[in-house]
């Protein structure tokens, strides 16, 4: 094992101070709910060890603000719509979604929307 590939698997291997890189474990549970991490590859270069890195976080960040939309799609159910088509706004506007897909979802939403003031 060399000196790089020995820091970078200790960096790799405390997902608490560096979470970003610990989406590029495997983790896998074995028969008895035990929890095996393994890596799933390794890159020689120091350009592909930087990319995993930028990767992970872009991967991390995209999953929070497509769970954030979610949820205000939720809650606009129940409240405010505004709320919701601003979140929405926002992450086509940072390229999280595509501006299509932003339409798509506010269209939806306000249709959902008005058919439940319609049944009321």
């Amino acid at each position: 094992m060399t000196r790089s590939y020995g820091l970078f698997l200790a960096f790799i291997l405390q997902p608490l101070s560096f979470p970003r890189l610990a989406l590029a474990l495997d983790v896998r549970y074995n028969m008895t709910g035990q929890k095996e991490e393994n890596l799933k590859f390794m890159p020689n270069l120091a350009s592909a060890k930087k990319r995993l890195r930028q990767n992970a976080a872009k991967q991390l960040r995209n999953q929070v603000a497509k769970t954030r939309i979610k949820t205000e799609i939720k809650k606009a159910l129940t409240g405010d719509e505004n709320i919701a088509v601003s979140v929405i706004d926002r992450a086509a506007a940072k390229g999280i979604i595509h501006k299509n897909k932003a339409a798509r979802q506010k269209s939806r939403l306000a249709k959902r929307l008005a058919s439940a003031t319609v049944a009321e």
